[in-house]
């Protein structure tokens, strides 16, 4: 991004399409939980992955599915990312930290955590028609990877 603006402006159809499509998203967020569950077990065991953390608290859509290279890994996130790429399995950093943006470069602010975050995090496809064989073809090359 360039500089910071807004754009709040919707047209008429794209209300109309956005109602029809909320009456999908009960089954979608459901869809994407079992997806969630399917990731853990594929990827529960690799124990240089750092999977996403559902809160006590809230219930998560699974809008994305983040998961963390920790230190120590066998590879890096960005080597995953094009390893799986190389699979066929396309990824996405899983961080956007706004501090870190253009148009806050001359900004003061010191986010350690987030900064690391935005070097480990990466995500993984997560769409509601998600199945399981692509699901554990996606953990197959991890776990492949992780053994070289």
């Amino acid at each position: 991004y360039v500089v910071t603006g807004f754009n709040y402006r919707m047209t008429d159809i794209q209300a109309a399409i956005g109602i029809e499509q909320l009456k999908k998203l009960p089954r979608m967020i459901e869809s994407r939980r079992e997806i969630d569950k399917l990731y853990r077990g594929y990827l529960q065991d690799i124990k240089w992955l750092q999977l996403p953390k559902e809160p006590v608290f809230a219930k998560t859509n699974w809008q994305s599915y983040p998961m963390r290279v920790l230190q120590g890994a066998p590879i890096s996130r960005n080597e995953l990312m094009q390893y799986l790429l190389d699979g066929e399995v396309a990824t996405r950093p899983g961080i956007m930290n706004a501090h870190q943006e253009s148009p806050y470069a001359n900004s003061a602010f010191d986010l350690t955590e987030s900064e690391q975050a935005r070097k480990e995090v990466i995500l993984l496809p997560v769409f509601h028609d998600l199945k399981e064989d692509d699901i554990c073809k996606i953990a197959e090359l991890i776990k492949k990877k992780c053994q070289h």
